[in-house]
């Protein structure tokens, strides 16, 4: 490892980092970064999972899950917003929820696939 100048993605804040790359330094200085927009960009993220996977799912037509996925999904989210990730896709019983970093924002979404097949 070396010492290298980390740029935090959301503020351009830098620092110096231990790290091997460019990008795992920039990666390191985004996550150790105490700006206001890394946090905000987490709060949001984490409120969208909530909303279409916790008690207000329902609202949308859609069942809520258990308390500890969505505490692993907010955690999924939080990887795709440090840029770890650039996209998660979780299959659950009645739908799908994909979580993606586009455009610097997070996207946060669930499909619900209702089909029906009869044979005679």
């Amino acid at each position: 490892m070396k010492e290298l100048t980390g740029t935090c993605l959301f503020c351009g804040q830098t620092q110096l980092v231990n790290a091997e790359t460019q990008k795992q330094a920039d990666q390191l200085a985004t996550e150790n970064c105490s700006c206001d927009n890394k946090l905000k960009k987490v709060r949001q993220c984490s409120d969208n999972i909530h909303t279409i996977t916790g008690t207000e799912a329902q609202d949308i037509g859609m069942e809520p899950v258990t308390e500890k996925v969505v505490e692993q999904l907010q955690e999924l989210g939080k990887l795709v917003v440090y840029g770890y990730i650039e996209a998660a896709s979780i299959k659950l019983t009645d739908s799908t929820i994909t979580l993606k970093a586009i455009k610097g924002a997070t996207s946060v979404s669930r499909k619900k696939v209702l089909s029906a097949k009869l044979e005679a």
